[in-house]
């Protein structure tokens, strides 16, 4: 018996056995609130770096799908509802995680594989982007600087305890975790020592 062109992957969990993410998503003009689908393992994070891992042949790489999305404007007035929107990864300037971010994927990955903890070394940063200035705390290797996390192979970086301006159009500037898309990137300020 032939598999389905679409079909799950065998030995792959099922894209039924997927959590969900609250999260908002701003490109140039627009900010996405919504759900984001992924593997319990799997970080926010993890989903825009290497994609969203659901058992399903077609997941994209390019793409985030965002479920019950709300679209609105700059402005902040509200454009429409979408039951699923799209959104292409390269036009993403960044991803606010609204569970929590990399703090619950921590302890989630403990309890599922116990992941050893390394310690790492937190640089905070001031990361001007086209529209925002985006200041929160990076974390390096020990050994690393910041030029090294810079250049990873990764499209998205993580950020913790950041601070966003202008708000987002929904009036936030204090958020606790950020995934800034890299190619967005205008310059990085060192802000670890600045008063």
């Amino acid at each position: 018996m032939m598999n389905e062109p679409y079909g799950p992957i065998p030995g792959m969990p099922s894209p039924v056995s997927a959590d969900t993410t609250k999260v908002t998503v701003c490109v140039e003009g627009y900010t996405f609130n919504g759900k984001v689908h992924h593997m319990p393992q799997q970080r926010i994070l993890d989903a825009l770096n290497k994609g969203i891992v659901t058992g399903h042949p077609r997941a994209s790489r390019a793409f985030v799908q965002i479920a019950e999305a709300e679209v609105l404007a700059a402005e902040g007035q509200k454009i429409e509802e979408s039951t699923t929107s799209y959104i292409g990864k390269q036009s993403i300037l960044f991803v606010i995680d609204r569970e929590g971010g990399q703090r619950r994927s921590e302890a989630v990955k403990r309890q599922l594989v116990g992941y050893p903890i390394r310690s790492k070394k937190k640089v905070r940063a001031k990361i001007q982007m086209p529209v925002y200035t985006i200041t929160g705390t990076l974390y390096t290797e020990n050994w690393q600087k910041l030029d090294h996390l810079l250049e990873i192979d990764d499209d998205f970086l993580p950020v913790t305890d950041v601070e966003i301006n202008p708000p987002v159009c929904i009036g936030e500037t204090l958020v606790d975790f950020v995934a800034i898309n890299k190619s967005h990137v205008i310059f990085v300020l060192d802000a670890t020592q600045a008063t």
